[in-house]
């Protein structure tokens, strides 16, 4: 097993340090907004605030991770950790300086607490997200940027098997807002 690891360990290093030259890591902002439906329920929102961090580890995928606290019709909050792998196909737009790229890819939300958890009984369920959208790479250095990300998505609920209430889909948008360093 640990043979495993460490052979999964340097082929890991070895396809993203053939794309060295644009590996990045950053941080930001992120705002969801939700709307659920399904087993019983006309539909309910949420909308959501937050933090990631990011790290291109080639010139095409990124890695995510973050938190996002959300709240929703009724002014319960839930928080959750969020993980995501995302493709990107970059090309530079008007000149070298602005990086346009559309984007694919997945989060999965890990639900940490909530307030209706708490006070009510029920029970909480995880998501796994499905993403599409547009993002843009605004350089202010050579090596510093800024980046804005606006993605929409279809999440199925995880995790849901014996609960009573539930919803069947969710879907959204997300949008982030972030600082990055190109390495």
């Amino acid at each position: 097993m640990k043979k495993f690891f460490a052979v999964t360990l340097l082929l890991f290093v070895l396809v993203s340090g053939a794309f060295a030259l644009d590996m990045n890591i950053g941080a930001g902002a992120l705002f969801s907004t939700n709307n659920y439906n399904g087993n019983d329920w006309d539909g309910y929102y949420q909308n959501g605030f937050g933090a990631f961090a990011f790290f291109g580890v080639s010139r095409f995928f990124d890695i995510n991770l973050g938190f996002i606290n959300k709240k929703d019709d009724w002014d319960d909050t839930t928080g959750a950790i969020q993980f995501g792998l995302y493709f990107k196909y970059p090309f530079a737009t008007l000149n070298d300086r602005f990086v346009f790229f559309p984007s694919l890819g997945i989060d999965f939300e890990y639900a940490l607490y909530s307030w209706a958890q708490e006070d009510e009984g029920w029970d909480m369920w995880h998501e796994l997200y499905f993403r599409g959208g547009l993002g843009l790479d605004l350089f202010i250095t050579e090596k510093f940027f800024l980046r804005g990300h606006i993605l929409y998505g279809v999440a199925l609920p995880l995790g849901t098997e014996d609960r009573d209430y539930y919803p069947e889909l969710a879907h959204g948008l997300l949008a982030k807002l972030g600082i990055g360093w190109m390495f």
